[in-house]
């Protein structure tokens, strides 16, 4: 009996080891496992000491979510979905299609991500609610000066479309754009800046000649491919236009920096303990 209570409690003792072993860091009791540590710096392509920093300040996230009860109903997770299909010309089915499609996502994968975005959404706006100041003229100037190319866009874009009712057609055309594929249809246009939907007005500006755009449900029921062949040279956008977004800019800003001091403090304060 002895034999087997000694055997029970080193296997009790092994299986401690190991466990304590899996944890990297622990912080006001809550565990950081190597392995959480592992997909952070896989994900973001970070060393071990930028991981663990930001797995850190997670969980302090995390623990201000729940000290403050702050939670998303799904009707709010809902109407956010369906406000973001709108914005792109979608309805909601046409949106988790499209992000399957460009980012590799499932419905419920896309819900759980913005769902956890709109949940520290709230918290920002819970602990940053100090009065920002406006900036003043000089301020608003050296920020447009200094961050032109964020007010620059071609006005033009030469493109060509790419629709199919049938997905896997469109996949296999753009793949090998000289295979002969009857179900996909092609039209060469010219889409201007300043009469497109602004998201595709951003991608197109971010895409590089010569590539293409993914693949997104089209407003006849069937999937459309934009193949972005060149672009007009860049203009500037003047200030008075976007004064009112370099605005919103500096003010995020100054926020953001709020956020970072009040989780720099917070870590000061916590309990937090590196075991490897």
């Amino acid at each position: 009996m002895k034999r087997v209570l000694v055997v029970a409690c080193l296997l009790a003792g092994v299986l401690s080891a190991q466990i304590i072993d899996g944890i990297s860091v622990i912080v006001n009791g809550s565990a950081i496992t190597m392995y959480d540590v592992e997909q952070k710096m896989k994900e973001y392509s970070i060393d071990k000491e930028s991981a663990i920093d930001a797995l850190v300040v997670q969980k302090l996230e995390e623990q201000e979510v729940k000290e403050r009860n702050i939670e998303v109903r799904k009707v709010e997770l809902d109407k956010r979905v369906d406000a973001i299909a709108a914005q792109n010309g979608l309805s909601r089915p046409e949106l988790y299609a499209a992000i399957g499609e460009s980012r590799g996502l499932s419905s419920d994968e896309f819900r759980d991500k913005l769902h956890s975005t709109m949940v520290k959404q709230k918290l920002y706006r819970s602990i940053a609610m100090r009065e920002v100041d406006e900036p003043d003229e000089e301020q608003l100037k050296e920020y447009y000066n200094s961050h032109i190319d964020q007010f620059s866009h071609s006005k033009e874009f030469a493109v060509v479309l790419y629709s199919s009712l049938d997905q896997n057609a469109l996949r296999a055309k753009i793949t090998t754009p000289m295979l002969n594929v009857p179900s996909v249809k092609r039209e060469q246009r010219i889409l201007l800046y300043e009469q497109i939907n602004p998201k595709l007005a951003a991608a197109l500006s971010r895409a590089k000649a010569d590539t293409f755009l993914p693949i997104v449900p089209g407003p006849d029921g069937g999937f459309v491919a934009i193949y972005l062949k060149s672009k007009s040279m860049p203009i500037r956008s003047g200030f008075e236009k976007v004064r009112s977004k370099i605005a919103e800019k500096i003010v995020e800003k100054s926020r953001e920096e709020g956020l970072k001091e009040y989780f720099e403090r917070a870590k000061m304060k916590a309990d937090i303990k590196v075991l490897r």
